[in-house]
């Protein structure tokens, strides 16, 4: 509504996802290689999950690029506040 382009803003956002997910990859792995337990398996393993999260992440991304120029953020909109509303429900209900 601003003149901001949509999928600029996108991009921005993804450019700020990823100091945090590497950020958080290297606390882990830290924290792993401090463990008692340490096996290059489960370093293996950390570093394999930690790959897909961030491919996971990025390929949101794209398909929220898509979606912005294709509709709109209006299902997004309703959908977080949907997600929001659930959560809150399971929360009172536990």
């Amino acid at each position: 509504r601003r003149g901001t382009e949509k999928t600029y803003i996108l991009d921005i956002a993804m450019l700020l996802m990823i100091p945090w997910l590497l950020g958080s990859m290297v606390i882990d792995l830290l924290a792993m290689i401090g463990a008692a337990q340490f096996s290059l398996l489960i370093l293996i393993s950390a570093v394999l999950c930690c790959a897909a999260s961030f491919g996971a992440a990025y390929a949101a991304v794209g398909l929220m690029r898509y979606l912005a120029v294709r509709i709109g953020f209006h299902c997004f909109a309703y959908y977080s506040w949907g997600a929001g509303f659930v959560c809150l429900i399971l929360y009172l209900m536990i």
